[in-house]
């Protein structure tokens, strides 16, 4: 393929000036695909963009930055926009970054002749601050209830003056800006290192100078162990709850649900132990050996101001199809614990006396293993001849909206923490029918009813209950 297949224009408005030591910079850089070909995000040779640094002299300080996917391939002669987070070199002083798109494994685009971005910087000493906040959180996924939770965690310090950053494994590229700039995706051995390596030399720093560390632990992750590390300031350790290995089913993650029970004794290196409901608090007990009286119990920061009742949409109504229908909605993962395939089983019981009755599920069916169940979900409804009745809209961006489309807020589950969920919907006005399992009927309180977990015939006789009763209403 020849060099004029790829040619390219970048624009953007907001370059800054400066930036310190101890930040992220985040750019959203226009970028035209002036070239003959699409840019793919994927396969052997995908199109990424780099940065690179290099002092008043032309001297390289951080040769290659790290590489940034494209979310979607570029179609010739179209323009997106880019966000690339740019790691700063430690030593204040004046720089030039170059801004550059790479074609993986053959060649950075300003070696087959295009023009690169570049614009200089100055970089300021770190911020004197009185408090660094770590948090540490296996993933930052949008969307999701310990996602969401971070973003509180994070939202919490950054207004209050601290300068906090979250630590995670998997880093969500599609969180917003302000979220984006304090996340550092990192391994353990990052922090077991020298911080000598550029591209982490602020996850490393940053770590060592904090005087208060969060440990997020939903379930086990190497970056966990990151509590062993800690040299001084105050750890806080902060058990979600581990869903029980017998409940998950043999795919994957269940090695890490293992772990996740055997290793909860690392709360023993913090200095504070806190757990959001009854139930949460004597699991861990059970799983670490720590009394459950040196266990704090803490409500969960759930932003409820958008979750208000009002009206359903009458887009998303025609968008379902659910015009004279009584919609049953539940929201969360598709994991084998959640038992959806259960909702599912009920739907024709619940259906002899409510007709008009669907089963909205809402949540990621992409992720692994969530497939499977999801496909087992369907298979089942097609089997009980209410596969009409079912409907699996993924990952959607308001949540809000589709708690107003619902009559009640329905779950199977036999292992929760806590359950996030539950909370959204009943500020959303909606009553709850929930399974009397583990922390579920301490959350749903008196805003719904519960059933004996497992017993599907109970659950139909109940969401019929409450049906029929609103329409009495």
């Amino acid at each position: 393929m020849s060099q004029d297949s790829f040619a390219a224009r970048y624009r953007c408005d907001d370059l800054p000036t400066s930036i310190s030591s101890d930040a992220c910079l985040l750019l959203n850089i226009e970028c035209t695909n002036l070239g003959q070909v699409a840019w793919q995000s994927k396969g052997s040779q995908p199109i990424t963009i780099s940065y690179r640094w290099h002092d008043r002299n032309g001297r390289p300080i951080i040769a290659e930055g790290l590489h940034s996917e494209l979310p979607e391939p570029i179609a010739a002669g179209e323009s997106r926009k880019l966000r690339i987070a740019i790691e700063p070199p430690a030593r204040p002083g004046d720089y030039l970054v170059t801004v550059d798109l790479i074609r993986e494994g053959v060649a950075w685009f300003s070696e087959l002749g295009v023009q690169p971005l570049q614009f200089p910087i100055r970089v300021t000493p770190p911020r004197e601050v009185a408090q660094r906040v770590t948090i540490v959180m296996i993933d930052s996924r949008l969307h999701d209830a310990m996602g969401n939770y971070l973003v509180e965690q994070l939202r919490f310090f950054k207004e209050r003056g601290a300068h906090v950053l979250g630590l995670v494994e998997h880093l969500d590229e599609r969180q917003p800006d302000w979220v984006r700039e304090l996340l550092f995706r990192v391994r353990l051995s990052d922090l077991q290192g020298s911080g000598d390596d550029p591209l982490t030399r602020r996850a490393y720093e940053h770590f060592y100078s904090s005087n208060l560390f969060i440990f997020n632990y939903p379930t086990y992750y190497q970056l966990i162990e990151a509590i062993r590390l800690v040299q001084g300031g105050q750890v806080i350790f902060d058990y979600h709850g581990v869903t029980p290995p017998q409940l998950w089913g043999n795919s994957r993650g269940l090695d890490d649900l293992i772990r996740g029970q055997q290793q909860a004794s690392l709360a023993r290196y913090a200095d504070h132990v806190i757990a959001h409901s009854s139930y949460a608090r004597e699991e861990l007990a059970r799983h670490s050996g720590i009394a459950p009286s040196e266990i704090k119990l803490l409500s969960y920061v759930v932003p409820t101001e958008e979750f208000r009742p009002g009206p359903p949409d009458p887009a998303l109504i025609e968008q379902y199809g659910l015009e004279g229908k009584q919609v049953l909605l539940y929201i969360g993962r598709m994991a084998a614990n959640k038992r959806v395939i259960d909702l599912v089983r009920a739907l024709p019981l619940i259906q002899r006396n409510c007709p008009n009755v669907v089963l909205m599920v809402v949540g990621d069916i992409k992720t692994q293993p969530y497939p499977q169940l999801v496909a087992e979900a369907r298979q089942t409804a097609q089997e009980l001849g209410v596969e009409s009745s079912l409907i699996f809209t993924g990952q959607v961006d308001d949540l809000p909206a589709y708690y107003r489309l619902c009559d009640l807020f329905v779950t199977a589950s036999q292992h929760e923490g806590f359950c996030i969920p539950v909370i959204e919907a009943e500020s959303s006005g909606k009553p709850v029918v929930g399974s009397a399992a583990t922390a579920l009927p301490e959350t749903i309180g008196p805003g719904g009813l519960t059933f004996p977990a497992g017993d599907i015939e109970a659950f139909a006789a109940t969401v019929v209950k409450l049906l029929t009763s609103r329409n009495r209403g």
